[in-house]
């Protein structure tokens, strides 16, 4: 286990595949906080722009910012890269704009976390269970939440979202907020799989509530609600796409889709 004292820390972090079983504990999420700014803007391929990118299996993180600071401009720029299986983030707060939380594959698990950003910014291939996390829409005109890249039938994997509550970044202006349109994702690949329960949906989701990715067939994706309230959860104008489920049951609902997927919640 790291501890990591206030202060703010501007480097590229990376903790290699060898490297398993490793704690990041921070002294308080609002005074420890990882920066850096590399995009592909500035000639980064997206999986190698992450502040801090994560390999090694069992990582956990506890209490730390992690921000990309680029700003909105240079395109791809993750705040965080994870491919660690068994990996962990309790209270961590994610800072973007396009690609923040790059969860590019195996199990991984995201506790009372913020995450903040405009474009595809929770997006990747892993079994991912988000709960209990704020989830903000910073100034954009057209916003994405989720692009999930499952290729294939085959492949078990996808988003889980629990407890979470979907809102506007704080301090916008009127203006600003009135311009937000807000999609809960788009299909990275066909088989794109995505589900949001018992979450709170604040008036800036679109009413169609998920959009598409040019060029990507909605045939074979999964898109599922269950149970959400807010003034965005209505679901009677929702896309008509045969992928796309509102469930009445939650926990079946998750069950059935990917059993092991309970494991995030449950224990690994």
């Amino acid at each position: 286990m790291i501890r990591i004292k206030p202060g703010r820390y501007k480097e590229h972090v990376e903790i290699e595949s060898d490297l398993t079983y490793i704690s990041l504990i921070g002294d308080d999420v609002t005074t420890t906080i990882i920066i850096f700014d590399r995009s592909n803007g500035s000639g980064f391929k997206t999986n190698e722009t992450g502040t801090l990118s994560v390999m090694g299996q069992g990582f956990v993180a506890k209490s730390l910012t992690i921000e990309n600071s680029t700003g909105p401009q240079n395109h791809q720029a993750a705040a965080l890269y994870n491919t660690a299986d068994q990996s962990a983030f309790y209270n961590c707060i994610f800072l973007g704009y396009q690609d923040t939380l790059y969860a590019k594959e195996n199990r991984q698990f995201y506790k009372d976390c913020k995450i903040y950003g405009t474009v595809d910014f929770i997006f990747g291939h892993a079994k991912a269970v988000f709960q209990d996390c704020h989830i903000y829409a910073r100034p954009e005109t057209l916003i994405t939440i989720t692009a999930q890249n499952r290729a294939s039938d085959s492949e078990v994997n996808g988003f889980s979202f629990q407890g979470c509550h979907v809102e506007a970044t704080l301090g916008l202006t009127p203006p600003q907020r009135a311009n937000l349109i807000v999609f809960l994702g788009r299909p990275w690949d066909r088989y794109s799989t995505v589900i949001f329960m018992q979450s709170i949906f604040d008036d800036i989701v679109d009413p169609q509530g998920w959009t598409e990715w040019p060029g990507v067939s909605v045939d074979h994706l999964y898109y599922a609600e269950y149970d959400n309230s807010g003034l965005g959860a209505d679901t009677s104008k929702r896309v008509n796409w045969k992928g796309y489920h509102v469930s009445r049951s939650g926990w079946k609902l998750i069950g059935l889709r990917w059993p092991s997927l309970l494991m995030g919640i449950t224990g690994f």
